[in-house]
């Protein structure tokens, strides 16, 4: 069972992005109901930062999975994925859904975590 286990570090980190990928989104999903502000800049800003940590994560999945196992790359996708549905109900009950602090925090948290993300694993031994 331990061979599964990824490094406490990286499972964190996952938890973390998990979270302000799922903020990030719910922004994203009220901007395309038609929620849009003064800066054109920021909804610019939102939306590239889904994009990049959706690919970033998958990417570094992918890489996870080629430099240390397939087994730990689905575990920390299972946590991703688990952190993300936890939070969610989490957050519905406690913050009642959408709430712009929350959706503004997770947006900007994005990009600090996945700098973290990005040095650990070499990326197919290019780096």
């Amino acid at each position: 069972m331990g061979e599964f286990l990824p490094d406490g570090v990286t499972s964190l980190l996952i938890v973390a992005l998990s979270i302000a990928r799922f903020e990030n989104q719910r922004w994203m999903r009220a901007r395309m109901r038609g929620l849009r502000g003064a800066n054109v800049l920021v909804g610019e800003l939102v939306d590239w930062t889904c994009i990049l940590a959706t690919v970033l994560m998958f990417a570094f999945l992918i890489a996870y999975g080629y430099e240390v196992g397939i087994g730990r790359a689905v575990t920390l996708l299972l946590i991703s994925v688990l952190s993300m549905v936890v939070y969610s109900i989490a957050s519905t009950l406690i913050l009642g859904g959408d709430n712009f602090v929350a959706w503004l925090i997770g947006t900007l948290a994005v990009w600090p975590i996945v700098a973290s993300l990005i040095p650990r694993v070499n990326w197919f031994g290019y780096l």
